[in-house]
């Protein structure tokens, strides 16, 4: 009994609140002159938004959209059938037209921390 209640001392126990995170597809097509206007960061291979330029045919799109709009935090999951982040990277600076396949949500952290607002004690 001593022994049990030592290591229910030591072990600290961890839940993780897990979200749907919806996934949807956007087409946007970009005039010759026009600019995408999305600020994108790059972090563990996974392709996120940043931000969105306002005077964009991204902010175009999400005036048009409101029920899907393009935004911060967002990850691209895949952008014309590509899957790989630098091809990705690649593509959007050469397409006419990008079919985005978006999901909301941040990625979780590579290892919870106490702290976190992922992690919570039970």
């Amino acid at each position: 009994d001593g022994i049990v209640q030592k290591l229910r001392e030591l072990v600290e126990v961890w839940t993780l609140d897990v979200q749907a995170m919806r996934t949807w597809e956007a087409v946007l097509t970009k005039p010759d002159e026009a600019e995408m206007g999305l600020v994108l960061g790059w972090r563990s291979g996974v392709l996120a938004v940043s931000a969105v330029k306002d005077s964009s045919i991204t902010a175009e799109h999400n005036k048009a959209n409101p029920d899907a709009p393009i935004k911060a935090g967002m990850r691209i999951v895949s952008l014309n059938d590509i899957r790989t982040t630098p091809e990705m990277m690649q593509e959007i600076k050469v397409a006419s037209t990008v079919r985005f396949l978006m999901r909301e949500g941040l990625p979780l952290p590579a290892k919870l921390q106490p702290g976190s607002p992922l992690a919570s004690r039970p």
